[in-house]
């Protein structure tokens, strides 16, 4: 599962959060999530987030059941986006969130941002997240004013 978070920072850059899974095809219960550029800018390489950049964007996995198969995202600035990874009626691993009162598969997150002179961001203005509800099968938006 990879799920694209594009950052108004000014460039067409996207962090990719992507599950890890473990040989035996189990959530990596240790770290079950990595993040990672793809820097259109730069030819679509893959780069690593910046010490600062992990502080800002990063997220808090806690584990919400005994198996440790499902987790809690949280990120470190941004306590409003809690997301739940776990397995869909699929077998595969998800991303949920609850977006208009609706448990939804995420998709996409855009997050609008105010940089310093650097372009780091210095203050989130709003998060726009969309997926598909998992009650209607429609795409479910919904803007989340910081």
């Amino acid at each position: 599962m990879e799920l694209e978070c594009d950052l108004d920072l000014t460039s067409k850059n996207t962090i990719i959060f992507e599950i890890v899974m473990l040989a035996d095809k189990k959530l990596n219960s240790e770290k079950p999530v990595k993040m990672h550029w793809i820097r259109y800018e730069e030819d679509s390489r893959i780069a690593e987030l910046s010490f600062i950049q992990r502080k800002i964007l990063g997220l808090k996995c806690i584990s919400i059941d005994e198996t440790k198969s499902s987790f809690l995202l949280i990120n470190n600035k941004i306590s409003k986006l809690k997301i739940i990874v776990k397995k869909s009626s699929a077998g595969n691993y998800r991303a949920y969130l609850s977006i208009n009162n609706q448990l939804t598969e995420l998709e996409r997150v855009f997050i609008k941002a105010s940089n310093n002179p650097l372009g780091m961001p210095i203050s989130f203005e709003y998060i726009e997240v969309s997926g598909i509800s998992t009650e209607s099968g429609k795409t479910n938006t919904e803007r989340i004013n910081l």
